[in-house]
């Protein structure tokens, strides 16, 4: 799960121009927090990868935004 994290993570800085902002063209900006929710939930074992090629990840500024996918053992 974290590798996944951390993937998306570094994979949405690199879909960021220069000064940080999305690249204006492509595909819409897709926001991190519901790209990576829909790959947490994809429970199938059947299930595909999802790819990046595709799409444009707009990062997030909140520090909290992914405190929901954490477990506290």
């Amino acid at each position: 799960m974290r590798r996944i994290l951390l993937a998306a993570l570094v994979v949405a800085g690199a879909a960021c121009s220069s000064d940080g902002a999305p690249t204006p063209t492509g595909p819409t900006p897709v926001p991190i927090l519901s790209w990576v929710t829909e790959m947490v939930d994809q429970t199938a074992d059947d299930a595909m990868p999802d790819t990046v090629e595709d799409k444009v990840i707009a990062d997030t500024d909140d520090p909290a935004a992914f405190d929901s996918f954490l477990v506290e053992n």
